[in-house]
């Protein structure tokens, strides 16, 4: 019988909302991480859920820092704090189930990387990248209004948009934060004991194939897996 349980898992700067999956008999469990402006409870993450169960997968999904459920407050260019509440959610599963993989999209893919590459010997057998940016620093063109450039230059922050009942907040801090993040460690993922996949839509206009095909470049291409291009993702990205 399959089952479904939402907790709190308490790290030292929040309280992460998490929902637990497990079909009967599950083989292991995947930690599931969200992207920018998201959270676990988006059609995409219960619908992820529901397919690792179909496959005997178990899946715990949470909401990082400041999104979603979870309290604290999160960052545009937070990526080593994602990493760290990664960190704790690994090891909460850890030590109640089998960790076989996680899987991540987008700004929490390339937190979860970060995590891997820093805590190898918490990394599990897969991980599964989806629509990583390689280099964070680059901005998507137009993302920023000219309006709200000439209050970032006057005030030092902007309200970029409201997601659910909170107002995210870009500032200059967390751009430089966000330029400083360097994705070049993931030169340091145990590629020795984990398989890593990276994924990507065919039709992403947000996160562009070059930064993708950019992690491919930084590892050894022993042990990994490049991008794949599959119609069935167009959608769910």
């Amino acid at each position: 019988m399959e089952t479904t349980t939402e907790y709190y898992i308490p790290t030292a700067d929040a309280q992460l909302h998490a929902r637990l999956v497990l079909p009967a008999a599950p083989i292991g469990v995947f930690i599931v991480s969200h992207g920018l402006l998201d959270s676990k409870d988006s059609k995409l993450f219960a619908a992820l859920q529901a397919m690792l169960a179909g496959e005997s997968i178990g899946s715990l999904a949470f909401d990082f820092r400041g999104n979603g459920r979870s309290t604290g407050s999160t960052g545009y260019g937070n990526y080593l704090d994602e990493a760290e509440d990664l960190r704790r959610v690994v090891e909460h599963a850890a030590e109640r189930h089998k960790v076989i993989g996680l899987i991540g999209h987008s700004k929490g893919a390339s937190s979860m990387l970060l995590f891997a590459a820093k805590y190898p010997y918490r990394c599990p057998p897969l991980v599964v990248s989806i629509s990583a940016r390689f280099f964070v620093g680059r901005e998507p063109p137009r993302r920023w209004k000219p309006e709200q450039l000439e209050q970032l230059a006057r005030d030092g922050r902007f309200m970029w948009r409201v997601h659910g009942s909170r107002e995210y907040w870009i500032t200059e801090e967390q751009l430089r934060l966000r330029r400083s993040t360097d994705m070049a460690a993931v030169r340091g993922l145990p590629l020795h004991r984990c398989f890593v996949l990276n994924v990507m839509g065919a039709q992403d206009r947000v996160v562009p194939e070059d930064d993708v095909l950019e992690y491919d470049r930084q590892r050894p291409r022993a042990n990994t897996l490049g991008c794949r291009r599959r119609p069935l993702l167009d959608t769910a990205l």
